[in-house]
């Protein structure tokens, strides 16, 4: 069985959803932690029940990955939409980058003042330029450069620099020894820490572990399942072709932009983050951008993601705008955070 486990962008944090993930990115989605100090606020734990949590998030995937096959088969009246929140988790796009990017800083905070309260230093990394989108490339090349271990403005050059005794009882302090796990529908079992400040912080922004774990992978669950829904209509086919035609007028044949960062990061890996590579990463990254404008292959997708969406299964798209309204609220806990 695949131990997937929520990802963690620095050594000192456990990651809250994404960065988004625009299309065909899996969401760098990271975050960092931490609750209010522990002494004068006592910090709720949550050990959800493995088994009844594993069924909960399979049902769903199941139930999603059904209506989809089901999506255009309804009585013939006009679904619902789900809500512009949903499509956003689910896409990653939208206003989702930024609130994440929110309720991550806000994580951080609280686990500087979980961890000072047992007289642990925990340091709150300032936002890299890998952790936004970037305004003319794939951020391909920032991401060559981030190193957090070798910074010493970031936790995880902090703590790989303790003595091991001291980085085992830290890390105890962070992340504690316990763990539950969940199945998801793809297959994947999600284990997560129970206990520690990372916990503890999630807890108090997203209202439990499990909602945190339920909002971080099920919207991806089925968001795959609505991306395969999507490139086989005719109307992104057709607009597909649009943007490999126009790629190709540039010079540049490839036969998606999923495919163009594919073989940029192959380059990368090739030479390194050096000035000649970065410019060809600028170079088809910009055409990327102006062929998908100009082919309407966004715009596209965007409509038939939502028509998809609104096919599900009431009982499918109350989930999501469940789910959705969970993000919300964490979002404004976040926001009210000091």
């Amino acid at each position: 069985m695949l131990i997937a486990r929520l990802p963690v962008r620095r050594v000192g944090s456990l990651g809250s959803p994404p960065s988004g993930s625009a299309r065909g990115s899996a969401t760098k989605t990271p975050a960092r932690r931490s609750a209010p100090n522990a002494a004068q606020t006592p910090a709720r734990r949550f050990a959800p029940n493995a088994a009844q949590t594993s069924a909960r998030i399979a049902l769903l995937g199941a139930a999603v990955a059904v209506g989809l096959g089901l999506a255009g088969c309804g009585n013939g009246g006009a679904p619902a939409p789900v809500t512009s929140t949903a499509v956003d988790l689910v896409t990653r796009t939208g206003g989702f980058p930024a609130g994440q990017r929110t309720i991550t800083a806000a994580e951080d905070r609280l686990v500087a003042r979980c961890m000072a309260a047992s007289g642990r230093t925990y340091i709150v990394s300032k936002p890299t330029s890998a952790d936004a989108p970037a305004a003319t490339d794939y951020g391909l090349y920032s991401a060559q450069h981030v190193d957090p271990s070798a910074d010493r403005t970031t936790n995880d050059y902090y703590l790989a620099h303790l003595p091991e005794a001291e980085r085992t009882t830290y890390l105890k302090a962070l992340r504690g020894t316990a763990q539950a796990a969940v199945t998801l529908s793809d297959g994947r079992e999600i284990a997560y820490p129970t206990t520690g400040c990372e916990p503890a912080a999630r807890t108090m922004l997203y209202g439990s572990l499990e909602n945190q774990v339920k909002v971080f992978y099920v919207p991806q669950i089925v968001g795959n399942a609505v991306r395969e829904q999507v490139q086989q209509k005719p109307e992104y086919v057709s607009a597909q072709k649009a943007w490999q035609r126009c790629m190709a007028s540039g010079h540049e044949p490839y036969s998606s932009s999923a495919e163009a960062r594919k073989q940029i990061a192959a380059l990368y890996a090739k030479t390194g983050p050096t000035p000649a590579t970065h410019q060809r990463e600028i170079t088809v990254a910009t055409l990327d951008r102006r062929c998908t404008t100009n082919s309407r292959l966004d715009t596209t997708e965007s409509t038939l993601t939502r028509e998809v969406l609104a096919a599900l299964p009431e009982p499918d798209r109350q989930e999501l705008d469940k789910l959705a309204a969970t993000w919300r609220k964490t979002l404004e806990a976040a926001r009210a955070t000091p």
